[in-house]
């Protein structure tokens, strides 16, 4: 079983083009911890960039600590 934690801040920014999201993922089974923040920037009508940052704690090898301890992510999604 899991929790689950998420705060979204629309709108701010130049032009209002910015949204930043805070998530956390809590596992009640092992008490390991997935954090992740998100900035997601439209840019025109079509497209979106985003970038992040993810975390993971508690214990080694748990069920949300397996892999990377921290990875950082940047992507772009474009409507056709």
């Amino acid at each position: 079983d899991f929790a689950y934690g998420s705060l979204r801040i629309p709108d701010w920014g130049p032009s209002n083009s910015l949204t930043l999201s805070f998530r956390v993922l809590h596992s009640l089974a092992d008490s390991t911890e997935k954090q992740t923040i998100l900035l997601d920037s439209y840019v025109g009508d079509n497209l979106v960039l985003n970038g992040g940052v993810s975390n993971s704690a508690g214990s080694k090898n748990g069920e949300l600590t397996q892999g990377f301890q921290w990875s950082v992510f940047v992507a772009a999604a474009y409507n056709f």
